[in-house]
């Protein structure tokens, strides 16, 4: 058995670069933390994990479904939030296959392609299970 020290990076193929990197970015929170020719490695705030962005070209080969990135967000208000601000701004970064949110697959999320994104998706996510990490309950006045 392998013995890995950890996921350390993702890949993603998209068309163009200049279309893709402002839904990362603006839309994402992800910062460019690397930017060569045709390649942009990426990192979100919370999280060490990179992001490598390779620019495939116009005829970079669609992909299926299947190739996806999520991003977590903590409550279903938050996925509902960032449906209608997604969609409210579809046109302004390109987007399309925009899904309403949604449950499946043990997550309630929503999905969309970015530009040039060869049918690879992005979805913003909460799992549908408790995490096994702590999180504190909002307050509602009332003892537990």
């Amino acid at each position: 058995m392998l013995k890995t020290t950890g996921l350390i990076a993702g890949h993603y193929e998209c068309r163009s670069l200049a279309e893709t990197l402002p839904v990362f970015t603006d839309l994402l929170a992800m910062e460019v933390v690397e930017q060569k020719p045709r390649e942009a490695t990426l990192k979100h705030p919370n999280t060490d994990w990179r992001l490598i962005v390779h620019e495939g070209g116009p005829e970079a080969p669609e992909k299926t479904f299947d190739n996806h990135y999520g991003f977590r967000v903590g409550t279903h208000e938050e996925v509902e939030a960032a449906w209608k601000y997604i969609d409210a701004h579809k046109e302004q970064y390109h987007l399309s296959k925009i899904t309403k949110p949604q449950s499946a697959h043990f997550a309630y999320s929503i999905y969309f392609a970015s530009p040039a994104a060869i049918t690879s998706k992005s979805n913003i996510t909460i799992p549908a299970a408790p995490c096994t990490a702590a999180r504190t309950p909002p307050a509602t006045g009332k003892s537990p």
